[in-house]
């Protein structure tokens, strides 16, 4: 942890994180499984045990099905960086003010299905960018507070890392990754007394829409999303 002081009200703090599990469990989606399976030094695996493939017909080893359930992998390893900012400014006039900025790096992230495999590297596909942020800025004068958000990663893989060294055109270069995340929130609230509060927002102000052929990635496909209400302090009544 840092606190300057020569600089009132700043603090940061910075964590490395290199984390190692054994015999741990894992869910993995259906093309996890399938790469999983083959990827293993034997097909005699439990992700090849729960494939279900054509016995026979006009595509033998065709797979019909799967059956997803969590699994023991050998071996889970992440690392990274994580990196906290704040700056607090309280001013007799204009309010106070509140800048916090949160970050993350990713070093690592994999997994080895069974004993004896190849990791599997996650880093840089969907849900593990390698880096990301949060940034939120907040001021507030008397019963006044406002707050703007922004939530960023970086541009992600659709497909794993495997599938994209054994063929680099596996998907056309223009659908290879998924776009950033970019929201934008806003956020209102007055508080008529100590008992009554009123306040409205926006969430994903800039109306983002999630990533061609996705239907919630990066964002959700609600898109821009307004409310409004009020909070009641009920300890006066009860």
């Amino acid at each position: 942890m840092l606190n300057p002081t020569f600089l009132h009200g700043f603090t940061m703090s910075a964590d490395w994180y290199d984390i190692r599990l054994t015999n741990a469990i894992n869910t993995v989606d259906p093309q996890q499984l399938a790469e999983l399976c083959v990827d293993q030094p034997s097909l005699d695996n439990p992700f090849c045990a729960s494939i279900q493939r054509e016995n026979g017909g006009r595509t033998p080893g065709y797979i019909t099905g799967f059956t997803v359930n969590p699994l023991n992998v050998a071996a889970f390893r992440t690392a990274g960086l994580d990196v906290n900012l704040q700056y607090v400014l309280r001013t007799e006039h204009l309010g106070d003010f509140n800048i916090n900025l949160k970050a993350n790096y990713l070093d690592k992230l994999t997994f080895i299905g069974t004993p004896g495999a190849d990791p599997t590297d996650d880093r840089g596909t969907a849900y593990a960018p390698k880096y990301q942020a949060k940034l939120d800025l907040t001021w507030s004068s008397g019963p006044v507070t406002l707050n703007y958000g922004l939530g960023w990663f970086d541009k992600t893989l659709r497909t794993s890392h495997l599938n994209i060294q054994g063929d680099p055109n596996y998907y056309a270069p223009q659908y290879v990754y998924y776009k950033q995340l970019w929201q934008h929130d806003l956020y209102g609230a007055y508080n008529v007394n100590d008992h009554f509060q009123f306040y409205m927002g926006v969430n994903n102000a800039f109306n983002q829409k999630p990533a061609f052929g996705s239907t919630s990635y990066p964002i959700d496909s609600v898109g821009r999303f307004i409310y409004a209400g009020f909070k009641v302090n009920l300890d006066r009544f009860l």
